[in-house]
């Protein structure tokens, strides 16, 4: 009870500070979610923990979510995740030795799924900002195999689910999320065992339509720079690959100038929040991995920011409470409408 309660609080607020941080929320086929029974909701995986927050965020179910293993080393880090309905997945890189307690995780899915519960994954197995559908690893459908070993009959609807965003790392830009049409675990299930690879090669062919996914590594950094300077802002998967489509083939696309009003506003958005921007600062220096900046720099605008709007209305309202006021909306205002991006 108290973890979905404390569950449903957090959902809350972050649904309506994520307006805050990004500029455009486009969600499509939110329907193809079931609104009761088993699901597992499969995702491409490009951003940390950020990736799973709008998940949880953007449909109605309540997430259990299976994350790497390494964040619960720590025993208050442990209670807390475990909390907020995260199970511990361990990789060869956690060492051989515990690759075994992965048994434990996917029993856990395993009693989510035949209490009629909802599991998010990531099959692409680790996460990378590039714009592409990595293969996917078999191992996803454990859990499912797991399930349908003692209920063949339940039939858990895998939905796949694009992330899509016009920046990795800066606030003030867009995401989409795309849920496809969900595949069923009944129809890849015959004489007690499942087609794990046809259900995956099926995933892997969704998704790929729902992301931008530029397939081909050695043309990557071509393909991309293409696309950033005909004005792509790859929240559209669909006109996104078409254009790759475009440039695989030879062809040639209109170029886009860079607008300077959104510079001069970039500026301006700086100059008003130095504070909070020096705090930022200080926390980027203590990030280690490079991959967790675009999700721990969402956190601080969700949390931080408006901690630190707090403490310089409270010590600027003990002189002049409407002039501390005043600051505080030009503050936010400058976040809100001229930020555009940042380091």
């Amino acid at each position: 009870m108290l973890s979905n309660l404390l569950y449903v609080l957090l959902r809350g607020y972050v649904r309506v500070a994520m307006h805050g941080y990004f500029s455009r929320i486009r969600i499509e086929g939110r329907e193809n979610v079931p609104s009761k029974g088993p699901v597992l909701f499969a995702a491409n995986h490009q951003n940390s923990f950020l990736d799973g927050v709008i998940i949880a965020c953007t449909q109605p179910r309540i997430l259990h979510f299976l994350v790497r293993a390494d964040v619960f080393r720590k025993s208050w880090a442990r209670k807390c995740l475990t909390l907020l309905k995260m199970v511990p997945v361990y990789r060869i890189r956690d060492g051989w030795n515990t690759l075994g307690q992965n048994s434990l995780s996917f029993s856990r899915c395993k009693e989510v799924f035949l209490k009629g519960k909802s599991v998010l994954i990531f099959p692409e197995g680790n996460h990378s900002n590039l714009r592409r559908l990595r293969p996917l690893s078999r191992g996803f459908t454990k859990p499912i195999i797991e399930t349908l070993q003692q209920n063949p009959q339940i039939n858990i609807a895998v939905v796949p689910v694009g992330l899509n965003f016009e920046d990795h790392e800066a606030p003030r830009t867009g995401i989409t999320v795309v849920y496809g049409k969900p595949l069923w675990t009944q129809d890849y299930f015959f004489d007690g065992k499942l087609d794990a690879n046809r259900l995956r090669d099926d995933l892997a062919n969704l998704l790929s339509g729902q992301i931008t996914d530029i397939g081909e590594l050695d043309r990557y950094q071509e393909v991309e720079q293409k696309l950033v300077e005909s004005g792509e802002d790859f929240l559209d998967p669909d006109r996104a690959n078409q254009k790759i489509k475009v440039i695989m083939e030879g062809g040639v696309l209109s170029l886009q100038a860079v607008q300077t009003n959104k510079i001069i506003s970039d500026q301006v958005f700086r100059r008003v929040n130095w504070i909070p921007l020096a705090a930022w600062g200080w926390t980027k220096a203590q990030i280690k991995d490079p991959m967790f900046l675009g999700s721990i720099k969402f956190v601080f605008g969700v949390f931080g920011f408006p901690a630190i709007y707090f403490a310089i209305y409270f010590l600027l309202s003990q002189f002049n409470a409407p002039m501390a006021l005043i600051v505080i909306m030009i503050m936010a205002f400058a976040a809100l409408r001229l930020r555009k991006r940042t380091d």
